[in-house]
């Protein structure tokens, strides 16, 4: 409960306002301009506080894992000189020459096996770290980064429902599809990898 000392102060600061209207259209203007200005800083410290660092040693894992990726599917063995990776990416969607249907079978197997791998370590951050090198091109890195690796599960999510597919009904349509979301996926895995090598923590 207030005092009576204490009601007759507020009885009194209440009928200034109502006797000065400007002032209060003042005081009223300045605590709302209070409530907008908090609203982005409780943003940011709710952001920061949901942010993490990253190492080195992290970014070369991940860069490790896509590089793995890429040697698991882009096998230099089944290369010809000269061959681009959209025409290797459609060859190896379809059995090779020789190739029993068991075995091309358990090498479709093997690429949805190392993609699932690069599926668990796409999570190595959630946002974008807080950086010790803040410069503007680092900043602009790992912000590709971080919109790179929001897309990169559900386009292996992608490529492993087509091999799967073809795994269970392996027809020319299903090769086809195949062929379109590892050229894809592989684009990407690239992509990511360049940018992880460049990066900075």
């Amino acid at each position: 409960m207030l005092d009576s000392n204490l009601k007759d102060r507020l009885a009194g600061i209440w009928k200034i306002l109502s006797e000065h209207s400007s002032v209060r259209v003042i005081l009223i203007s300045i605590g709302c301009f209070l409530v907008i200005v908090s609203i982005p800083a409780a943003r940011v410290c709710a952001d920061t506080g949901k942010s993490q660092t990253i190492s080195q040693q992290k970014i070369n894992e991940m860069a490790a894992a896509l590089l793995k990726v890429r040697r698991d599917v882009f096998v230099q063995s089944l290369r010809t000189p000269g061959e681009t990776a959209e025409d290797f990416c459609r060859k190896i969607s379809y059995p090779l020459s020789g190739e029993s249907k068991y075995r091309f079978l358990a090498r479709l197997s093997g690429y949805d096996i190392s993609f699932q791998a690069l599926t668990n370590k796409s999570t190595f951050i959630k946002t974008v770290p807080v950086l010790q090198n803040t410069t503007s091109m680092n900043i602009t890195i790992w912000n590709r980064i971080g919109q790179q690796l929001s897309y990169l599960p559900a386009r292996i999510r992608k490529v492993q429902t087509s091999l799967r597919t073809a795994e269970k009904n392996p027809d020319k349509k299903s090769f086809s599809e195949v062929s379109r979301q590892v050229l894809q996926t592989m684009r990407m895995d690239v992509s990511l990898y360049d940018l992880l090598r460049d990066a900075l923590p």
